[in-house]
Parts: C-alpha cells; structure tokens; sequence
C-alpha cells in the first residue's frame, strides 16, 4: 500500500508535509516559489497538490531513502531527471 501523503499550505511559499507508512509517520516542510510553481505548472493545480504529486514522485523513486525535512521542489527538480520529464510531459500532477 502506498504511503498516506498529506499536505498543508502554512505560508505562501512553504507546506508541511506528513508521510505516514503504517506505523511510522515523518513530518516535512517543502517550499516552492511562486516563479517556480508558474514554471512547472502554470496556474493549475494549487501547490498543495503539486507539492503532493512531487512527493509522491520522490518517493516511488527513492523509497525507503528518508525524505529531508527541508526541501524545496526547485532543488528537487534539478537532482531527480524523471521530475523535469514529466514536469516537460505535463505529468507533474
């Protein structure tokens, strides 16, 4: 079962972001600036969501590596090829 992702827009640049996985839960705090959230996905969905798509992204990649509890997606894009494929496809959500 994959994990359960829920994300929280606590100011306007910056979400708190919990990954539960049975038992074990870990807490996030992702950013994502405005120029960045234009870029990869011009107005549509609400960064919550895309915040929760690169999550899930992240960890069907990386999974079990723990994610950091400071990210930011701009940083994310540039180490993780798939993210900057399907942000070009439209796929990011």
């Amino acid at each position: 079962m994959p994990p359960q992702i829920e994300v929280e827009q606590i100011a306007e640049h910056e979400f708190h972001v919990r990954v539960i996985e049975g038992a074990t839960e870990t807490s996030h705090r992702a950013t994502l600036r405005a120029e960045a959230y234009d870029e990869i996905a011009s107005g549509k969905p609400d960064p919550a969501a895309l915040v929760r798509r690169a999550i899930e992204l992240l960890l069907s990649r990386e999974h079990p590596k723990p994610i950091p509890p400071e990210c930011d997606l701009t940083i994310l894009a540039r180490y993780f090829a798939e993210f900057e494929r399907a942000k070009r496809n439209a796929q990011l959500p």
